[in-house]
């Protein structure tokens, strides 16, 4: 929100952004308004299925356009859910934000999301691109470093689980999501257990991989965490300490998310990122008041442990 009230007034040329909720007294989009009267070019694409939200959006939209923004309303097939805004300077650069949460307020008080800001070309041409796929002014992104569903996500989720199960025990795989359904993701998880790869899933809601089988999932612990906040966030972790691969996404690992919506995965390397990242893990791994487990009769329990002197690594 303060980004975008600073881009009114600063060296920002033009302002493009993807909408999946808007809240009905939304500052953001007040904030786009008045960018737009300010003489920014201001570019929305406002899903218009977001299921509760579809009034806000439509009321939105409309205010948004009177006010001199460019609206495009997406009523496509694949939804879009990817949470991506790109601002463009007068000089030439750019500035991305992706995160795996919505530009929402009132989600924002209650949910816990990641989002990344960065001023790196190739990440904001592959933002750039993903967004003109959504707006359909293309018919495929054409992408570097990000990944995007329906184009490469799933692949390159699949790729890095695979990679790990050759390791066999010298494998770690950590996932941090809302949700686990996909039939592709759980085959190829439960493959790499067997190989001997740790597997550890942090999954807030519906997860229809069950751990504990002997033979077939006894390397994997599947974890709830249920708080204070809704566990939003949606991290993939690949490998362990400073030679993992870490991701950010605002896609769950469900086959309407992979297959039918437009979702962003984000790759971090920056060390001191990617070291936050594993320690907001590691605190969730250890956690033992908020967190429930899994058992293999699929049903869930509080497993109370001693955590002093305790260690994770990942």
């Amino acid at each position: 929100l303060l980004l975008l009230k600073e881009a009114a007034g600063s060296k920002v040329s033009e302002i493009k952004i993807t909408v999946y909720r808007l809240c009905e007294n939304s500052k953001i989009a007040k904030a786009l308004i008045c960018a737009a009267k300010s003489g920014k070019h201001v570019d929305v694409l406002i899903e218009l299925r977001a299921r509760f939200d579809e009034k806000n959006n439509l009321l939105w939209a409309k205010r948004l356009k009177e006010a001199g923004c460019n609206v495009i309303l997406r009523k496509e097939k694949e939804k879009c859910h990817a949470k991506l805004l790109i601002l463009k300077l007068s000089d030439g650069g750019a500035v991305t934000y992706i995160s795996t949460g919505n530009f929402n307020e009132s989600t924002m008080e209650k949910y816990t999301d990641i989002c990344f800001f960065t001023a790196d070309k190739k990440i904001s041409e592959d933002a750039q691109s993903v967004f003109d796929y959504a707006c359909k002014t293309v018919k495929k992104p054409r992408l570097k470093f990000l990944f995007s569903s329906p184009f490469g996500l799933i692949e390159e989720i699949l790729k890095n689980i695979n990679e790990q199960a050759k390791k066999g025990a010298e494998g770690r795989i950590i996932f941090k999501a809302n949700a686990l359904t996909d039939e592709k993701i759980i085959h190829s998880l439960v493959l790499a257990a067997q190989a001997g790869v740790k597997i550890t899933l942090l999954i807030r809601s519906v997860c229809t991989l069950i751990p504990k089988i002997k033979g077939l999932t006894e390397n994997i612990t599947v974890k709830s965490i249920v708080g204070r906040f809704l566990e939003h966030s949606r991290i993939y972790v690949f490998g362990i300490n400073e030679s993992a691969r870490v991701y950010i996404s605002s896609s769950d690992i469900m086959k309407r998310s992979l297959d039918k919506r437009i979702e962003l995965l984000c790759p971090i390397e920056d060390s001191i990122l990617k070291r936050s990242l594993l320690s907001y893990i590691e605190l969730m791994l250890l956690d033992n008041v908020k967190s429930s487990e899994m058992g293999k009769n699929a049903e869930y329990f509080k497993k109370k442990e001693d955590l002093k002197n305790k260690e994770v690594s990942i």
